[in-house]
């Protein structure tokens, strides 16, 4: 199905994560691709750190491996920033008698064998506690607070930050009651705590909420294969801690199993492992062969760069590209009602999101 770059990627990708060990079946590697779709898919500090375990005759030519370390080196120096961000955020709430959790990239990193290498986007934020006195304290700072939906969205220290109000997407039938499962399993006395003092949410949690989370992005503006990583770790590392009753009943109730099986599936043929245990029918192969496609060949704000009437017209094109996902029943929503209709009064009430 994929050409033999693909396979290279997916078995250094294994070799990153130490799913793999040797290094040896690494052939004819063509570099300059390899990281070309690290970029695209935010895996260049990830992929560095199965470049360190290879003999010296297998490495990139010096210039890129230059090129590369520095990068890596890049993102990391993001990291500590976001970290130091995230400690002065809690802070402030510390100080206003609340306490948050952080969801997604800097929770989600500890998954992987170099947390330092897996690059962050925004901080995450889920407030225990008064909201509205959190966000005051935030104004008081000379901060621009931009309300929403699902979050509020404001700078803080130069990283862009997401105040969640709900964990997902609450206008849908199965937003709502994913909602109130995320709720429940997210007690503050379910979390463990980080380094730094702020809540990481438990892995009842994470399996349902990056499901969710990676299934909407897929269907609205694509997602990375580093995506599939979170989940995958999360299965190999965490699998054994999880609930699965409590986790097989939500999903089912929601009809959020048969993208369950799917996105299992595709870690399966990302990282060559079996996660068959985990299933809660029988996958589609087909279904897990397209999504797989859709996640390998995603370009990501691609239409940003366009004026506003050519922006509006392709993402419409590729909202009515991905029916097939609603068809399958990959994501249980009805398609018109909720997402189609949802979609043209999210962005009449919000214009910057076209």
């Amino acid at each position: 199905m994929y050409d033999a770059n693909v396979a290279m990627i997916f078995k250094l990708l294994q070799i990153s994560l130490g799913v793999k060990k040797n290094p040896l079946d690494l052939q004819d590697i063509n570099w300059n691709y390899i990281y070309s779709f690290a970029e695209r898919h935010s895996l260049v500090g990830i992929l560095f750190s199965g470049i360190e375990r290879l003999p010296k005759d297998m490495l990139p030519e010096i210039d890129l491996l230059v090129n590369w370390y520095g990068q890596s080196e890049h993102i990391k120096s993001i990291n500590i920033k976001q970290k130091q961000s995230s400690q002065n955020l809690f802070r402030i709430a510390k100080n206003q008698g609340c306490d948050f959790c952080i969801m997604k990239g800097l929770a989600i990193s500890l998954l992987y064998p170099n947390p330092e290498y897996r690059g962050y986007g925004d901080i995450d934020i889920f407030i225990y506690g008064n909201y509205q006195i959190f966000e005051k304290s935030i104004k008081d700072c000379g901060i621009k607070i931009v309300t929403g939906p699902k979050h509020d969205e404001f700078a803080f220290e130069g990283v862009h930050v997401e105040l969640h109000k709900y964990y997902i997407n609450n206008s849908s039938r199965v937003g709502k009651t994913l909602n109130q499962y995320l709720n429940k399993v997210s007690r503050i006395e379910l979390c463990s705590r980080s380094e730094c003092g702020w809540a990481i949410p438990n892995f009842n949690f994470n399996v349902v909420f990056l499901l969710r989370h990676m299934c909407v992005h897929l269907a609205t503006e694509g997602m990375t294969l580093r995506n599939v990583l979170d989940y995958a770790l999360l299965l190999l590392k965490e699998g054994e801690k999880i609930n699965w009753d409590e986790v097989i009943s939500v999903l089912k109730k929601t009809k959020m199993d048969c993208a369950f099986d799917t996105m299992v599936g595709v870690a399966e043929k990302v990282l060559d492992v079996d996660f068959s245990i985990y299933y809660i029918g029988k996958p589609v192969q087909r279904l897990i062969d397209r999504v797989l496609d859709e996640v390998m060949n995603v370009n990501l704000h691609a239409e940003s760069r366009y004026p506003l009437f050519k922006r509006i017209i392709i993402k419409t094109k590729r909202l009515f590209s991905h029916k097939w996902m609603y068809d399958s029943g990959l994501l249980p929503d009805s398609f018109w009602t909720e997402v189609v209709w949802g979609s043209i009064k999210d962005h009449i009430k919000r214009p910057k999101l076209i």
